[in-house]
């Protein structure tokens, strides 16, 4: 279940190439999960790493919510730069 959630989750992903050559990501669900990379896919790597963060901290903390994005996650990479 939790590898499908996240695989789910990628599946959403969104990217942009920014000005200064790195890539930006973003995963709605878990709410907001954003991440940077030299490439499109470290940045991938990274979005998952920190999606896969951010669902654990939810089981973990008991956020039984977290996963149908109706929590409000307040991990400080939760909102872009």
């Amino acid at each position: 279940m939790f590898t499908e959630y996240v695989a789910k989750a990628m599946q959403q992903a969104e990217y942009e190439q920014r000005e200064d050559g790195n890539w930006w990501g973003q995963v709605t669900p878990p709410r907001y999960t954003w991440a940077i990379g030299p490439t499109k896919e470290a940045c991938a790597k990274e979005l998952r790493d920190v999606g896969e963060e951010w669902l654990i901290d939810a089981i973990a903390c008991d956020h039984s919510q977290s996963a149908s994005g109706r929590y409000q996650h307040t991990n400080p990479r939760a909102h872009p730069p």
